[in-house]
């Protein structure tokens, strides 16, 4: 985990480990800062809160778009999936569950490379990652990829025996 690698004052960070030295008095508290400021970026944390209306905006294209690929409308839900990952609005777990959910629509369609993009964006936010795992084991099946599929979905059963597979 990210916050792991973040270390107080007089230990040695990860980064200087790998360049085989030790850092600069407050190297670490420095690069904990820019960390954080990312983090909170990438979380939507940025500071402006988005209107109610762009919130509503980014939940309607989540809707859509699970209702679009309800009825197997992939190309449509690929759009409002896109549509709501562009509003401002919706939460981390909101933001990993459209990038889910756009994998599949876009492996449905044949986009294998986007499908795996979104996939690997998705494991970088997810609280859960059995449901990433679970999503790119549908993904590789899908492809054709089966040897692949089962270790995905092996891992996703080890990290969470309870995860449910996607598409089913």
């Amino acid at each position: 985990m990210l916050t792991e690698t973040i270390l107080r004052d007089g230990q040695t960070s990860a980064l200087a480990r790998h360049a085989g030295r030790r850092p600069a008095v407050g190297a670490d508290r420095l690069v904990s800062v820019l960390l954080a400021g990312l983090l909170l970026g990438a979380l939507g944390c940025s500071g402006g809160e988005p209107a109610e209306a762009e919130r509503a905006d980014a939940q309607s294209a989540l809707d859509d778009g699970v209702a679009a690929l309800a009825r197997q409308d992939y190309a449509g839900a690929e759009a409002q999936f896109t549509a709501a990952l562009g509003a401002p609005g919706l939460n981390a777990d909101q933001m990993v569950d459209v990038q889910l959910s756009r994998a599949v629509a876009r492996a449905h369609l044949g986009h294998y490379e986007q499908a795996h993009e979104d996939l690997n964006q998705a494991e970088l936010g997810a609280a859960d990652l059995a449901r990433v795992h679970a999503a790119r084991s549908y993904v590789y099946a899908l492809e054709g990829k089966t040897p692949l599929a089962e270790q995905e979905w092996v891992t996703a059963q080890e990290l969470n025996p309870a995860v449910e597979a996607v598409g089913q």
